[in-house]
């Protein structure tokens, strides 16, 4: 995430996006050419509010 302890809009946009994309079109983006932001997406996922919100939820 960001430098801070707290979490911005740029790092939940950038976490929506993300996971966004590897649930729609995983095969353009690869973990490995964005690794920071992947990680960002990760640390995000694993907070409660993510979780109660999941990409697959229906």
């Amino acid at each position: 995430m960001t430098a801070g302890p707290e979490l911005l809009p740029s790092d939940i946009a950038a976490a929506i996006a993300w996971g966004f994309c590897r649930f729609v079109i995983p095969e353009f983006v690869p973990e490995e050419r964005w690794p920071a932001l992947a990680e960002q997406a990760r640390a995000c996922e694993a907070l409660d509010l993510f979780k109660a919100w999941p990409i697959d939820r229906e």
